[in-house]
């Protein structure tokens, strides 16, 4: 859900993009009352950075968003009133994810499903509730496996994918309970990306910034894709502070990048694609991305009829899922 905009920034609100109502209906089937299924929002009470001291030496691209973060989305955050924000720490929102987690299990076996129907469904699937929104498919497999089975059967206009690259900041957290598998970049470059794409599509590809060289490079001439242009995922506080600062170009950011490519080379020469930051406050789960479909259509001025994401921990509507771990952010105990 797209809060507020600025001339090169996008301030969205994650829970509120992963609302649905359930409608409850008498014998006669009116509708005579409404139930709502929303993302904790325990998950996004981030209060305070997770580091506090600043860095000099800035890498180029780090003092160029700093600088739209203080001129643009700063002025946004100084009108909101944010309740003792500042003084509350992020131990609720941590334990809140270790928590559900650790109630949570990963179902890594192949499965596949759909809710046709355009409200959201609630039901039990190997011991486990899920939520399933409205007009979604899901396939849970190991692309790396599976992929010459599920891509290239359907075509989409937009794919979004998150791939799990390795990554140094990721590889600390990788024994506990909210860790997840990584590759290798040449593991990623051999999916058959090209093989699901209608013309003219635009595809969403989330990087680590040390990876974004790669995927500009070699990547996206293997994938027939050409780039277009890169937004940044600005985290925030609830009170809109960076949630670790700008720093070194080999150190962590409080942004990440996402790469927009399309396979239709002839679309770039005629527009120019600005980059834009999107700011959120983050969930306390790792790799937890905001959904993206608001920020593209409004940005591209266009309507995506045949979505995908690949890699997807959760569902969304009106998308095709595909991931080994498909569900896993769509289990119950993660809704309020």
């Amino acid at each position: 859900m797209i809060l507020h905009t600025t001339p090169t920034a996008y301030i969205i609100s994650h829970p509120d993009s992963v609302k649905y109502t359930v409608p409850q209906t008498d014998n006669n089937d009116q509708v005579v009352n409404q139930n709502y299924y929303q993302l904790t929002r325990t998950l996004f009470e981030i209060h305070k950075p997770f580091i506090n001291n600043t860095h000099t030496n800035l890498d180029a691209l780090a003092v160029k968003l700093e600088s739209v973060y203080k001129s643009e989305i700063v002025p946004y955050f100084d009108k909101r009133i944010v309740d003792n924000a500042a003084a509350i720490d992020n131990s609720i929102a941590v334990k809140t994810a270790q928590e559900l987690f650790s109630q949570m299990d990963s179902v890594y076996e192949k499965f596949h499903g759909a809710n046709a129907t355009g409200s959201v469904v609630v039901t039990k699937f190997k011991d486990k509730v899920y939520l399933f929104p409205p007009n979604c498919r899901f396939f849970n497999c190991d692309l790396f496996v599976e992929d010459g089975v599920f891509l290239g059967v359907e075509k989409f206009d937009l794919v979004v994918m998150d791939p799990p690259w390795k990554n140094k900041f990721i590889k600390r957290r990788k024994g506990n309970c909210m860790g997840y598998d990584t590759h290798s970049t040449e593991s990623i470059e051999k999916l058959r990306l090209g093989s699901i794409l209608k013309p003219d599509a635009i595809v969403a590809i989330w990087s680590t910034n040390s990876k974004t060289e790669k995927i500009l490079g070699d990547m996206m001439k293997k994938w027939g894709l050409v780039h277009l242009t890169t937004f940044y995922w600005l985290k925030v506080t609830t009170s809109g502070r960076v949630t670790v600062p700008f720093t070194k170009k080999d150190g962590k950011q409080p942004f990440e990048s996402l790469i927009i490519a399309t396979n239709n080379s002839e679309i770039k020469s005629h527009i120019n694609y600005p980059m834009r930051i999107i700011v959120s406050t983050p969930s306390a789960i790792n790799s937890h991305k905001p959904p993206l479909t608001d920020v593209l259509e409004d940005y591209f001025q266009r309507e995506f009829t045949s979505k995908c994401e690949l890699f997807a921990r959760y569902l969304l509507p009106d998308y095709t899922s595909i991931g080994n771990q498909v569900l896993k952010l769509n289990n119950l105990l993660l809704f309020q």
